[in-house]
């Protein structure tokens, strides 16, 4: 994670009710793919996050892998770039997301 990101990011405190030895899924494993704040209004980096994610599960061999994608921020059908998202969704939906 980058510096200007560590200062800047900020994590929701439900994962906690989620994974952990407490959580629902406690044999589970939280990873986070981070979109800084101020790249928000636009699509492609979120695209660039979710492609990074299709590509690390496609090499996932002996291990479990990602099967649940959260992303807490919507409207990206209002957003440049629509299609390159809906593409980047039907990929992931494709490889088993």
């Amino acid at each position: 994670m980058s510096p200007a990101c560590r200062r800047k990011c900020t994590v929701q405190p439900w994962p906690a009710l989620a994974v952990g030895k407490s959580g629902v899924a406690p044999g589970a494993f939280l990873y986070y793919f981070a979109v800084p704040t101020w790249k928000w209004g636009e699509t492609a980096p979120w695209v660039e996050q979710l492609e990074k994610l299709i590509e690390y599960n496609k090499s996932l061999k002996d291990t479990p892998r990602f099967a649940v994608i959260s992303i807490s921020l919507g409207a990206f059908s209002l957003r440049p770039n629509f299609a390159r998202w809906k593409l980047a969704v039907e990929q992931a939906n494709e490889t088993e997301f």
